[in-house]
């Protein structure tokens, strides 16, 4: 495809420097195209000339307590969906359930158990909907199973993901065709070697059972340090480390590492469709920063009260030491596709700061605003007008809530 007929399908106008205007994005953007591929380079200098997006603080809904009946008490909620009708449906592993909520809050009904058998559960890490079927995996059953319930939570059926050459199937999400989507990678270096490791991302995606991979892309990955300690490897972080992030709509699928601040999307097939650029000015790693990061790591180590922690804490510096570190912060973190299709790209923050910014870009990569969720929400999904996430208290308890957000 050419330029010209590129830009003619997007805004029917001809190219301008400013770019073209978006029915929500704010003015401030140039589309390219290469090789078929629609690059969009956005200008983020001026972030108030992005659209006021707002997340309200307060929740909607909060679902969750300290001293309530055991179906009100949550334990280790790994992921929960919303479902049409408002219900919302929520993975409480540490009852082995899935437990279903009405839109006020209220507890329904809880199915599953911890166990091997038939709707058991022993750690299942992510629930999805595709039409009226829920899905569950959990990859510590049958080397990784997936369970489908009805929308009510009936069992339909428990089945085991096999496929050639991914002996650890560890899907991440269902697409929308039905197929799973997961990734592999490979490392700069061999698997018992030691050192500094690059690795390559591959999404790929297979239906349930008996096939082949699709690989949907090799790109850039993350990064980790492996060590020798006694008989055994070690492996730890590198400090501002690069991290490998994937996410799907229903039409792309979103892959990025923070080495760059842009994010890639495939189609189902693999084709290369769209890159959404966002350049601005990253933090330089500093000593004093790589000093503060490795303090943080170890205020969580659990080597308090052993007779060996001092030991074990100065090793643990030693390694996190070793490896180079990028030259600067990370361009961003996870990535998540609301039901309109917008994605929403997590700013970077250093393990000290309890930072939540999102960036959000419309379904033609064009972006949008910046949102700022609530600090401490570790988000599960994101609709047209709100957002779902767990929350923890001082306390360890944890609140599923509900945000409502909107676009000024």
């Amino acid at each position: 495809m050419t330029m010209g007929r590129t830009l003619a399908w997007f805004c029917a106008t001809a190219f301008l420097a400013a770019g073209c205007e978006s029915a929500d994005a704010p003015p401030g953007f140039e589309v390219v195209d290469s090789a078929g591929v629609r690059i969009v380079i956005n200008d983020r200098s001026d972030p108030d000339a992005g659209g006021r997006i707002v997340v309200e603080q307060e929740p909607t809904l909060s679902i969750g307590t300290l001293d309530g009946s055991e179906e009100e008490q949550l334990f280790r909620v790994t992921d929960a969906t919303r479902l049409p009708d408002g219900r919302i449906a929520v993975l409480n592993v540490g009852s082995g359930e899935v437990r279903f909520y009405g839109a006020d809050g209220r507890h329904l009904r809880s199915v599953g158990a911890p166990g091997d058998g038939p709707g058991e559960f022993r750690n299942p890490f992510w629930i999805a909907r595709r039409a009226d079927t829920l899905v569950i995996f959990d990859p510590f059953q049958d080397n990784g199973r997936a369970t489908t319930l009805d929308l009510n939570g009936d069992l339909i059926a428990t089945y085991r993901l096999s496929t050639e050459a991914h002996r650890f199937p560890n899907p991440s999400t269902l697409l929308a065709d039905g197929t799973f989507l997961d990734a592999m990678g490979e490392g700069s270096i061999g698997d018992t070697e030691t050192g500094h490791v690059r690795f390559t991302h591959i999404p790929v995606r297979y239906p349930r059972t008996g096939s082949a991979i699709d690989t949907i892309a090799v790109v850039p990955g993350s990064e980790l340090y492996r060590a020798a300690e006694a008989t055994f490897v070690v492996q730890t972080p590198v400090p501002f480390g690069r991290e490998a992030f994937t996410t799907a709509g229903p039409v792309l699928i979103y892959t990025g590492n923070g080495e760059e601040a842009a994010v890639e999307a495939f189609d189902l097939s693999g084709s290369h469709r769209l890159s959404i650029r966002f350049p601005e000015e990253r933090d330089a790693v500093t000593p004093e920063l790589v000093a503060r990061w490795i303090d943080a790591q170890l205020a969580d180590a659990p080597f308090a009260g052993r007779p060996d922690e001092a030991e074990r804490v100065q090793q643990a510096r030693e390694r996190y030491a070793a490896p180079p570190v990028p030259a600067t912060m990370p361009a961003h973190g996870e990535l998540l596709v609301d039901e309109d299709q917008r994605l929403w790209v997590r700013r970077y923050a250093p393990p000290w700061e309890p930072g939540n910014e999102w960036m959000v870009f419309d379904a033609d990569g064009v972006w949008i605003g910046d949102a700022a969720m609530p600090p401490e929400l570790r988000v599960f999904e994101i609709g047209r007008d709100w957002v779902l996430g767990v929350v923890q208290d001082e306390l360890s308890v944890e609140y599923l809530r509900m945000h409502r957000w909107s676009i000024h």
